[in-house]
This record gives structure tokens, C-alpha cells and sequence, in this order.
């Protein structure tokens, strides 16, 4: 599979690069071929990552005990946004929402989340990186 980024206008396909897409279709002249639309969502910024994994779950580790910073990230993930699935033998399952694909207003509210967890549950101030970060600006 190959992936070509761009937009849709007026409902037409926008290449964000013309001339590999004309290549890369050229290749297929001919061949039958799927097209997948994917919509693109704007994803947790880099600075949202280093505050969860830089101050979130190194104190949900201290207050927990746990030694492993992915274990801890699993399970407090798991218990503020638990996603159910069923297994083979039709079970319910429980494990964490994957934050990978969160964009930034859902990471917000998880940290949000987690702070008002921790401040409820351990009595412990979970800060916002800085002053500016609460809306992400920037």
C-alpha cells in the first residue's frame, strides 16, 4: 500500500506532492486498484507527550509503587478511559483507550483528568507544565 497525503477540494484529491503521486499512479496503469480516504485528525502535540509521560506518570508511579513507567501508564490510562472489548469466547475485556491516535482536546481532557484522579484519590498536586499549556496555545 501506498500512501499519498493531501486534501480533498471541491471533491477532487489534492496531492501534497503532484509528482510522486503522478508516479506512484503511473506504476498502476491499468492494474485494478482500492482507493482508501482516510481523514486526517490533528494528533496530541509533543509537548502534550512529554507532560503525561514527564509528570503524570512518574507520580501516579510514586503513588502507586510501581517500577515500570509503562505498566503505570497502562493502568492509569485503564482505569480514566477504560475501553471494553470482547474476546473469542464472547467476554468482556477491559484494558486502556490507546492515546496514540488522541488529538489534543482529548489528551487535554485526559491530563485533566488525571490531575483531578490524583488530587481526589492521593491528595497529590498534579501541575500544568506551564502556564500557557491549559488551552495549548502554540
Amino acid at each position: 500500500m501506498i500512501e499519498h497525503p493531501g486534501k480533498v477540494e471541491k471533491g477532487e484529491f489534492i496531492p501534497a506532492d503532484p509528482v510522486g503521486h503522478a508516479m506512484d499512479i503511473a506504476k498502476f496503469n491499468g492494474k485494478p486498484v482500492t482507493q482508501i480516504i482516510k481523514q486526517i485528525f490533528p494528533k496530541r502535540s509533543l509537548k502534550q507527550n512529554n507532560a503525561w509521560h514527564g509528570i503524570v506518570v512518574p507520580l501516579y508511579m510514586r503513588c502507586m509503587g510501581h517500577l515500570n513507567h509503562d505498566f503505570a501508564h497502562y493502568e492509569l490510562v485503564k482505569h480514566l478511559v477504560p475501553m471494553v472489548t470482547i474476546d473469542i469466547k464472547g467476554r468482556e475485556k477491559i484494558g486502556p483507550t490507546p492515546t496514540k491516535d488522541m488529538d489534543t482536546k482529548q489528551s487535554l481532557e485526559l491530563y485533566r483528568m488525571a490531575q483531578d484522579f490524583l488530587a481526589t484519590e492521593y491528595g497529590v498536586n498534579c501541575p500544568d507544565p506551564d502556564p500557557n499549556w491549559r488551552g495549548f496555545a502554540g
